[in-house]
Formats: C-alpha cells, structure tokens, sequence
C-alpha cells in the first residue's frame, strides 16, 4: 500500500481508494486501509475542502502584487490576510473587477487612497477606512 487517493463516504460507510503500486489502485473499506495512510490524506487535503469566502477586498498593492482580503468569518470576528494577486486572478476573478470598479467611481478620491510606503505603494478601497479606523481605534498618543 504505497497510499491514498481519494475518499468516498456514503451514509454509514467510507471507502478509500488505495494506490498499491504504479499501476495498480482498488476502492477499499475504512477498516481495511492502514490508519497512518488515512491520516496523513485527510491531513494534506483539509484546505482543499474548505471553502474561504472573501467578504470585501480592501487593498491592492502594486510591487509585491498582493491584494489584502476580509474573510467572511461565521464566528463573527473580523479577519484579513494578504494574499498574492496572482491567486485572486485564478480563484476570484470577479472580486479584483468589483474592486477596480469601486475604484472607478470614486475616481474624484482616487489619489487620497492612495499610501505610499518605503517599498510600496498601496491602493485602498471603500473598505479600507473601516479597516485603518479599526486599526486605530486603540492606539493611544503619547504627547
């Protein structure tokens, strides 16, 4: 048993299909496939089974081509990574059009959501002001 490909679940039973050598691989019962094999597939396939859903897009940056995304968070937390654009073309192509198309018509402000840093230069939606008010919320200034 060289590994495991896939998995099948019915409604009282789960079948895995073996990979035993170059040519051969058979469905097997759950009992029958070794147990660290099992382990280690539901272990490379966990993200490939979830599902992120993007909430709002909040910034693009234009050197290092990264995009920062709010995650849809069903605990009700708020959560943002930043994700390369590259991904978001061939994952959610339609969130970068909505994005630059909110850009668009608010193309009077364009330039104040602009930010320029030492080694880039950051364009930010609709959505970003939530995102710098919440990260200042808490700051304190000391005089």
């Amino acid at each position: 048993m060289l590994g495991v490909l896939d998995c099948a679940e019915g409604p009282s039973t789960k079948d895995y299909r073996v990979k035993w050598d170059d040519t051969n691989e058979t469905w097997e019962k759950e009992g029958d496939v070794d147990a660290l094999l099992v382990r280690k597939f539901h272990q490379q396939n966990v993200l490939k089974s979830q599902k992120f859903i993007i909430k709002a897009l909040v910034a693009m940056t234009f050197r290092s081509k990264r995009v920062l995304i709010e995650w849809e968070q069903p605990t009700g937390r708020r959560s943002w990574s930043w994700e390369p654009l590259q991904s978001l073309e061939e994952n959610a192509p339609r969130a970068i059009t909505l994005f630059l198309e909110e850009l668009k018509a608010a193309n009077d402000e364009y330039s104040s959501l602009l930010v320029y840093t030492r080694n880039d230069v950051i364009l930010w939606g609709g959505n970003g002001r939530d995102v710098i008010d919440l990260a200042c919320e808490n700051l304190e200034v000391n005089s």
